[in-house]
């Protein structure tokens, strides 16, 4: 199997590093362009892969086809490609907001697949979304599945979901990351130094996903688990629910979701 990134970003590098990382395939069976001749070798030195010079040469090169590039770049790029587009490419796309439908349109006949990934394939914890499009078979179902889970997990939904799960797992890790700042910059103010503060917030988020993963605990659970009467976590539970974060959260993936569809127009 060779895949092809058309698009060499840090999203194309993270998912080519967990397919190699969750042998699905060789460095060497990778291809990747990018306008961008810088990002192209810093993408091609960290994934130890192949460098082509045109994205026709790589669509060519690739039975799965990887669309990587920023959205306001995709229907150049569809254009581009439409013409060497074959029956022997899976074309995936990752592009925030845009649509198979779009993307049929430009590719007569394709076998299109929509994916939202995030950032944390990097280190095989990805939580990632999928659908597919009209022309999809069976076999690609399972392989989009085969290389989506050595990154981590990865589901199907309908489409009409996509952007809610671009919002929720594809900017979650920033939002999840700005969440723990805050934590560790109050816990430096009362006493703690920068470094202990990181990795005990760090830690203590890993753990806390980890947990509720494997044993598959709703969220109030192992919020009734750590908070005991009177105590410690009850306190700080008080002054979350009466500062109104709760619905600051809520309005981040909104407008996370509002800008996924903006993007799709």
């Amino acid at each position: 199997m060779k895949i092809g990134f058309i698009g060499a970003g840090k999203m194309a590098e993270a998912l080519a590093k967990g397919f190699v990382t969750g042998k699905r395939c060789s460095a060497k069976d990778i291809f990747a362009s990018d306008a961008d001749a810088k990002r192209l070798a810093a993408f091609r030195k960290s994934v130890k892969c192949n460098a082509v010079s045109s994205n026709l040469e790589l669509v060519k090169k690739s039975s799965v086809v990887i669309l990587s590039v920023k959205p306001q770049n995709l229907a150049e790029v569809l254009d581009e490609i439409a013409g060497s587009v074959s029956v022997n490419n899976l074309v995936v796309s990752i592009c925030a907001g845009k649509g198979l439908a779009f993307i049929e349109s430009k590719l007569k006949g394709a076998r299109v697949v929509r994916v939202m990934p995030n950032l944390n394939c990097l280190v095989q914890e990805m939580a990632a979304a999928y659908s597919f499009g009209s022309k999809a078979t069976r076999k690609d179902k399972k392989l989009v599945k085969f290389l989506l889970d050595s990154c981590g997990r990865a589901v199907e939904v309908s489409e009409e979901k996509m952007d809610a799960v671009t919002a929720l797992s594809g900017s979650g890790p920033a939002f999840f990351a700005f969440v723990m700042r805050a934590f560790s910059d109050a816990a430096v103010e009362s006493g703690l130094s920068e470094k202990e503060a990181s990795l005990l917030a760090k830690q203590a988020m890993l753990g806390t996903g980890k947990i509720m993963l494997e044993k598959n605990l709703p969220a109030e659970v192992l919020i009734a688990m750590v908070a005991s009467r009177g105590g410690t976590t009850e306190a700080g539970l008080k002054a979350l629910e009466g500062s109104g974060v709760k619905e600051n959260l809520r309005e981040a993936i909104f407008a996370a979701v509002k800008r996924s569809r903006e993007l799709g127009k």
